[in-house]
């Protein structure tokens, strides 16, 4: 079969020739090339999409902070912008996958991928972002929380590009998170993930959004859980009392090979209640129960904390199906 490669200079040309049912975008083409090898993804056209300038860089526009489509894991976390405005952002962009994946994977195939496991998904739809698209329609704004329908399929029309993430700044009294259980090594998906922002009046809690990763098909917003923080103050040790119930309300986590659904809702050795026990602090770095006592949630979601990364201790290997892909809109990451 032969196939074309195409390099247009513009969004506009790239949205014409991705009109064409064959033609596949390329962003960095790490999923491309690993989904080809795997004959998920194919086609008689591969559409670069790194040579229009447009969709590179990190700005500050007014209130926000603008992700170009293009724009390198790698490039995102060493910018000297982002690593002031919003430190675990950059973080977050930071420890995805290893040096190489970083160097050549983009945020915008990342987030087209609709892989669930990803990080950027849940620590954009925390923040409230939204993606900015071009397609045969015209110009449209997408919530990050409203973008995929299920593994690796989203609502991007054929010939629809993602060219920008626009993330709010945070304002001097909001504070984020983002944290990840990880099984084995550090380039590894997540067992589970969280992204947290919260609004304070004080000390006082006036409004929080909840995601968590790698629990579900996309996403999922604990709205819920959310809502119990919501009046409490973070100075209180009692402070995430029920979160962890509410949490497991709306998540669906399958064993696999990175971690094991547990019905008991503790940290693996944990030997108190899990994360909804007061006396629980999670688990240290070598994947085993920390037991420490608790923090205020101030301490804990502050402006210069990076991402929790742990590990399994023992996983265990289930084998994992094939998804259907959709490629409809994907940037190619």
């Amino acid at each position: 079969m032969r196939v074309e490669f195409l390099v247009p200079r513009t969004v506009e040309e790239a949205v014409a020739v991705l009109g064409d049912d064959d033609a596949l975008p390329i962003g960095g083409g790490i999923a491309v090339a690993l989904l080809s090898n795997l004959d998920l993804v194919w086609a008689t056209r591969l559409v670069a999409l790194g040579r229009i300038p447009e969709l590179r860089g990190v700005r500050v526009r007014d209130d926000n902070i603008v992700l170009g489509a293009t724009t390198p894991h790698g490039v995102i976390a060493d910018d000297p912008v982002l690593r002031a405005e919003l430190p675990e952002l950059a973080a977050m962009f930071g420890h995805i996958g290893n040096v190489r994946v970083r160097a050549w994977g983009t945020v915008g195939g990342n987030l087209a991928l609709a892989e669930p496991s990803q990080d950027p998904p849940v620590l954009l739809a925390a923040l409230g972002a939204e993606l900015l698209t071009m397609g045969p329609a015209g110009i449209r704004r997408l919530p990050v929380a409203e973008l995929s329908e299920g593994p690796m399929t989203t609502v991007l029309a054929t010939g629809e590009l993602i060219t920008h993430v626009v993330v709010p700044r945070l304002g001097s009294d909001e504070r984020c998170a983002y944290l990840k259980f990880l099984p084995k090594t550090a380039d590894d998906y997540a067992t589970v993930s969280a992204g947290v922002r919260l609004r304070l009046d004080g000390q006082t809690i006036i409004e929080a959004r909840i995601f968590c990763g790698s629990v579900g098909p996309i996403p999922v917003d604990c709205a819920a859980a959310a809502e119990l923080l919501v009046g409490r103050s973070s100075d209180d040790e009692n402070v995430l009392a029920g979160l962890a119930e509410a949490v497991a309300e709306v998540v669906t986590p399958r064993s696999d090979h990175r971690g094991v659904r547990s019905t008991s809702g503790r940290w693996p050795g944990c030997s108190y209640g899990g994360p909804s026990d007061g006396r629980c602090g999670g688990a240290d770095a070598g994947g085993r129960c920390g037991q420490r006592e608790p923090g205020r949630l101030s301490d804990r979601v502050t402006a210069d904390e990076t991402p929790l990364e742990v590990r399994d201790p023992a996983p265990r290997l289930i084998p994992n199906c094939v998804p259907q892909i959709d490629t409809r809109g994907a940037n190619g990451d």
